[in-house]
């Protein structure tokens, strides 16, 4: 007999079997472009997030749960209209929202959830309207293979001074002969980001993107990044690490590093990746970070496709 009741279990083990065991609760066809329901995000991110296997008539979804407070990731793949393809209309199984709030609403002490990730043109019903919260920027191969155009003039003059001044400059996939070097590197630019930001808010993302990255040097086989590096002769001069997707033919970039006395180095990187890996379309470098001098250099990096994300209140359901 098929329950209507909620029930959840914490996933745990190492990191890269929380992420084999999340991967599947999440909305692979949207993953290309909202890098923060992706795995790699979640663990690389985590601020003590504690993972749950969630089911409602033997349905699979993803709760996590952040100093006492649940939440949805993003949406699970079988509420999605289409087989998992996103199409402008409502999300299903309304009767899975309406028993999803009043649960969380139980489990928060009377504070509403929220739906996360969610694209624009989707949202459940009988709640209040899903709101902007990110912008994810993407990158196309057709655009970054060769910078034609004259909307990408800085970035040709930034690549072509690059090269004059680094004749030996070549990207090579990850090694850890570099983790030594990449660790100087990665302090030397989180020092240079802290001394360009003085608000509380910086500082705390900026201590996210540190402890990220030591994550990332440690564990990217665990938990799927591919790191690639650029390099003059043997010097260093930047990383960063992806998440590819190969049925989608979609990549996300959640870090990167550089000498920050060096301008150009993104704009290679990004070169290089759709140069070594040729079947990948798009490259999502993600959204916001509060952060002005990165948010201000990733709206100069166009043309680029913009992939509007919102979040949505599971509160003031008409079933209540």
């Amino acid at each position: 007999m098929t329950t209507d009741r909620i029930d959840r279990t914490a996933i745990s083990g190492s990191r890269g079997s929380v992420a084999n065991e999340i991967s599947p609760l999440l909305p692979r066809i949207l993953q290309p472009f909202i890098s923060t329901s992706h795995p790699a995000s979640l663990l690389l991110f985590d601020r003590d997030l504690t993972f749950w296997r969630a089911s409602w008539q033997k349905r699979p979804f993803l709760i996590l749960e952040s100093a006492g407070y649940f939440f949805l990731p993003a949406p699970p793949p079988w509420s999605l209209p289409g087989a998992g393809h996103p199409e402008p209309g409502s999300l299903g199984f309304p009767d899975f929202w309406s028993r999803l709030a009043q649960t969380l609403l139980e489990w928060n002490n009377g504070i509403p959830a929220r739906l996360d990730s969610l694209p624009p043109g989707l949202s459940a019903e009988g709640f209040q309207p899903p709101q902007p919260t990110e912008t994810e920027y993407i990158f196309l191969r057709s655009s970054w293979e060769t910078l034609h155009g004259r909307e990408f003039r800085a970035h040709r003059w930034e690549r072509n001074r690059l090269r004059r001044e680094h004749p030996a400059l070549r990207a090579i996939p990850w090694s850890g002969e570099y983790l030594r070097p990449a660790k100087k590197l990665i302090e030397r630019f989180i020092a240079f980001r802290r001394s360009k930001n003085d608000g509380h808010y910086s500082r705390l993302l900026l201590e996210d993107q540190y402890r990220a990255h030591e994550k990332a040097l440690e564990l990217s086989g665990e938990i799927g990044l591919t790191g690639l590096l650029l390099l003059s002769g043997t010097d260093l001069l930047g990383i960063g690490w992806f998440a590819l997707i190969p049925e989608e033919a979609s990549a996300i970039c959640f870090l990167e590093a550089r000498q920050p006395e060096m301008d150009g180095i993104p704009v290679s990187l990004t070169q290089a990746f759709f140069r070594l890996f040729p079947r990948y379309g798009h490259l999502n470098i993600q959204g916001g970070s509060g952060i002005l001098e990165i948010d201000q250099a990733k709206k100069l990096d166009s043309p680029q496709a913009c992939s509007q994300i919102n979040s949505q209140s599971l509160s003031s359901a008409t079933s209540f």
